[in-house]
């Protein structure tokens, strides 16, 4: 499988193509969408603001995220 990821030189558009054909297109791909047009499965985890903002970046272990808690 080929993968290619095309914008606009303005920016405001973007594209999918999955052997040379498109799959998506919008004014800005969202990766789970991206994800599921290529197969993966995947989860989403929300970080905590108040802890990412503490540590200035993700952990290398996920175990170690701090996640938001459900609204």
């Amino acid at each position: 499988m080929k993968i290619t990821f095309v914008d606009s030189d303005g920016g405001d558009w973007e594209g999918l193509y999955i052997d040379g054909k498109l799959v998506m297109e919008n004014h800005r791909l969202e990766i789970h969408d991206v994800l599921k047009a290529v197969g993966f499965k995947y989860k989403h985890v929300v970080a905590d603001d108040e802890w990412l903002a503490r540590h200035g970046s993700l952990p290398e272990q996920l175990s170690k995220l701090k996640k938001a808690k459900p609204e």
